[in-house]
This record gives structure tokens, sequence and C-alpha cells, in this order.
């Protein structure tokens, strides 16, 4: 009997921006089958496949790939010395172009300055009052595949890809609600478990729109994967709704939280496309009323042309003028009438409360200017009249001094909430109430603009600290013109155009981290 051995080779994708780099060493698993056959050679063609590759379509003129800022103005230096000539002083959050790094003298026993370009000047700043940022091209690209990987190993199990339903549009979470093991709050959420290592239960929120695998369903839970754990979670059933993967997915939207940066990467043939990168500003925490930009891997959900966010603003009714105060009728806008009557009764019980002492002062003082006036002595030859003036003028001085003492109650002032709201163009919701869009403004704002030009103005001066530090309520920020690119990057079905709201064409990820 012969054999025939057949090789059976485990290919990995080769990494690197270059395609004429090194292979790697890879496994080769040897399968040995019984064959009542020749042997016979068999040839394998091995296909290079960079990680990404460079093909910009669209990019912004000040969009530099790496760069520093500083959070107060701060002197850089003609060298990496604190003693060296002045070149002049950075503007606070102001992006400058970073050349590179190096040693100079040290300040708090801190020898690194960076090589920087501002006005054209190549000079120095002191690492200790700047923040770096950068373009990390390769780890975006790296999550691209393992979302890649992780939706091709579930099609090869038959698993079905599915993604974490958990959208309440205005939803809001109580103050000091809990947070899962990494720091995430629960808002428009999912509660997961698993297992730790000691055999105790862990629990992890499962955002809104996050991409998962399901290995098992029964009627008291669902069992997931997440392309970021090897660990498999729990979550309650029917929270998860199926993706159609048969086309894989092909558009990636990464952003980089710690540099505040963005990438799109959009796949041709094999290979995966660096198309577009941007600056941005994602979401902050306070506690209270906005979240973090939540990490994970996410598919679009849909997009719309304009996000709206509702505010309400407190306004004296005295101040309401008739225009407003029509159209908060018309929107049935409530007025504050129980704080308003609860002040009312407070201020009829100080009001009386000070009349009451008001009458007591003036009582004494009758009463006090009466003993004055059979005590005084006029054996002095003094004009009595004169005396009883200066005693009476005592007595005033005395009374007006206790109640000046008194504080008059303030009677209260009405106030109306009224209705308002900040709009951003070119919306593409990921996660629940999260959304990638254009520099917001208030309605108000804008009116008082007045003009297009004038609010293209303002946007653009908004868009300045973008790439520096997070400051919005969970959405990540892009400059007006870069989002409406990436607006049309995502695309939506046709049957959707009139709609407000549209469903992209084909999956769209994002991926934060």
């Amino acid at each position: 009997m012969k054999k025939l051995y057949i090789l059976i080779f485990s290919l990995s994708f080769l990494y690197g921006c270059r395609s004429n780099e090194a292979l790697k060493q890879v496994p080769i698993k040897i399968k040995i089958i019984d064959r009542q056959e020749d042997e016979k050679n068999v040839l394998i063609n091995i296909k290079k496949v960079p990680l990404f590759k460079k093909e910009i379509v669209f990019l912004s003129d000040s969009t530099f790939q790496n760069y520093i800022y500083t959070k107060k103005s701060s002197n850089f230096r003609s060298k990496p010395l604190k003693n060296a000539k002045k070149l002049g002083v950075t503007i606070p959050n102001e992006k400058i172009e970073l050349i590179g790094k190096v040693s100079g003298s040290a300040i708090r026993n801190n020898k690194i300055w960076y090589k920087i370009k501002l006005n054209n000047k190549i000079g120095y700043i002191h690492s200790s009052v700047a923040e770096e940022r950068k373009f990390e091209f390769e780890k975006m690209a790296e999550r691209v595949r393992e979302l890649e990987r992780f939706i091709e190993k579930s099609k090869r199990n038959n698993e079905s890809v599915e993604r974490i339903i958990a959208y309440k549009p205005g939803s809001k979470e109580d103050e000091e609600a809990p947070k899962d093991i990494y720091g995430s709050r629960g808002e428009q959420s999912v509660s997961s478990y698993h297992m730790n290592p000691l055999e105790k239960e862990t629990m992890r929120y499962m955002q809104d729109g996050r991409i998962v695998v399901v290995k098992e369903k029964t009627k008291k839970e669902t069992i997931v994967q997440i392309p970021d754990s090897l660990r498999n979670y729990s979550v309650e059933p029917n929270k998860t709704r199926k993706i159609n993967v048969e086309n894989g997915i092909k558009k990636v939207i990464v952003i980089d939280l710690k540099n505040q940066t963005q990438g799109v990467f959009l796949k041709k043939d094999d290979v995966w496309e660096l198309i577009s990168y941007m600056m941005i500003t994602s979401g902050k925490n306070d506690e209270k009323h906005a979240y973090d930009t939540p990490k994970g891997y996410f598919i679009v959900g849909n997009t719309v042309k304009q996000v709206i966010f509702p505010y309400n603003e407190r306004m004296k009714k005295e101040d309401l003028t008739p225009e407003l105060e029509k159209k908060i009728n018309e929107e049935k806008t409530e007025l504050e009438t129980e704080i308003y009557a609860e002040k009312s009764k407070k201020y009829e019980e100080e009001l009386k409360k000070y009349e009451e002492e008001l009458k007591n002062i003036q009582i004494l003082e009758e009463e006090e200017v009466g003993i004055a006036k059979n005590e005084t002595s006029i054996d002095d030859g003094m004009d009595e009249s004169l005396v009883t003036e200066e005693v009476q003028k005592n007595q005033e001085d005395q009374v007006i001094e206790e109640i000046s003492v008194l504080e008059v109650p303030k009677e209260p002032v009405e106030y109306v909430v009224v209705r308002k709201f900040s709009r951003a163009n070119y919306g593409i919701r990921f996660s629940g109430g999260g959304y990638i869009h254009g520099i917001p403004l208030k309605d108000d704002t804008v009116e008082a603009l007045g003009d297009e030009e004038a609010v293209k103005d303002r946007k653009s001066l908004s868009a300045l600290t973008l790439g520096t530090k997070s400051a919005s309520h969970k959405c990540v920020r892009n400059a007006e013109d870069y989002q409406s690119f990436l607006y049309d990057f995502v695309g939506y079905n046709p049957k959707y155009k009139k709609s407000w709201w549209k469903l992209p064409e084909e999956n769209v990820s994002v991926i934060v981290f």
C-alpha cells in the first residue's frame, strides 16, 4: 500500500504596510491519508497581502500625522534648552506638527523635548507642557483584520453574526449607577456575564450595536462572543438581531480614543485600503449626563442628515417675547407652576414674619423714646425742644440700624422652561444614541450669526480643537467637510432616499479602541 502525503498549510496574511516585506514563518500541519493511488505532487500558490495600503481619496489640509498641543500658552525655543532663545508662544489646544523627540536640558528630571514646526519655524518645546498625538494606522488596521477574522471564523463554523439591541432614544442613566469592570456605564446597554478564573460571575455591559457571534441560544439566555475577547458571555434572550454577513464587511471606520484620531478603511479585492483619516473629538464621562464613547466593534444602525439634541433652558416669564410665548404655548411647554407656587407661599410666610418684626421694632422705638423723654434733664439750661429732637434722632438712628439687619424677602420670579435645540449635520449612529457627526451648533447661535458663511466660519473655529481632548456627551465629532465625506462613504439604500433617516446599503462597522 502506498501512502499519499498531503500537506495542509495554515497560511496567515502577511502584515505590514509594504507589499514586498519578508514572509513570516507559519506552522505546518501534516495529515497522512492512506490511499490506493499513486503519489502526486500538488502545487500551492502563495499570495502576499499587506496589512493595509494607503490610497487616500479625501484629506484635510491641516491634518498632521504626528502632532502635539499645549493646554496653556507655552514658549517654544530655538534649542532644547530651558534658557534658549524664545521663538514664539503656542496657542492652547492648537495642533502643532511634531517632527521628532530629542534629549535636552532637564526640567524636573525630564530631558525629553519635542522638535516642532510652528509658524514656519523649527523649534523645541519641553514635553512636560505638551500632549503628544499621532495616527497609529497599523494598530487601526490590525483591528480591522481582527474583525475580518472574527467574521470569517463564524462563517466557517456556521455561527450567526448578530448585534446587541438596546437602543432607547433619549434614555438617561441614573446618577451614581454602577460601572462594570471596564469602567463602562450601562446606558443603552444590556448586562452580560461570564465566569472568571476564580469561578466568580463577573458583569460586563454590552452596548447597543456591538457585533457578537451567537454560540448558543436557550429560552433563558444567549451565549455570545465578541471580537475583542475570547470569553463566552451570557446575555438575556431576544437582545440580539442577526446581521447578514454573506458578503462580509468591507467598510470600516476606526476611532482611536487615546490619540483622538480616526481612520477610514475600504476593502478592495483582498487588500484593505486606508482612504482617509482625520482628527476627532470623542465623548467625556461627567458621571451625570455625558458618557465616554463606548469601546468595541459596532455595526452602523442608521444615518440621519441632521442629529438634533434637545435641551431645556429656564427663562424669566417677564422676559418672554410674544413670539416665543406663542411658540411655547404651541409646544405645550410646561411652566414651573408648582415650584413657583411653593416659592410664593414661602415668600408670603417670610413677608409676614418680616412685618411682625418690623412692628415690634416700631413699638420698641415708641417705648424707648418715651422713656428717654421722661428721664432727660433740662437743668443745664438747654432748650427742651432741642433736647427732645436730639433724643428722637438718636432713637431713630438706632431703629434704622436694627431694621437694616432684617433681610427684606425678595418676591419670587416666575420662570418658564423653554425647549431648545442644538443640531449637527451628517449623523452616523453606531451605538445607542452615539453618533459620528459634524460640529454641533445651537439654534440660538445660528440665528445670532445670521448667514451661512458666518455659521461656516464658527464651525471651522470650533474644529480647531479636534484631535486634542475628549469633550462631547458620547458622540464623535468631525470637521464639517470631512463628515460630509464620511456620510457619503457609509451611503444608504435607495429606497430610503426620501426618509429623514436612512439604512446603509451594505454593512459598515465602527471600531472604537
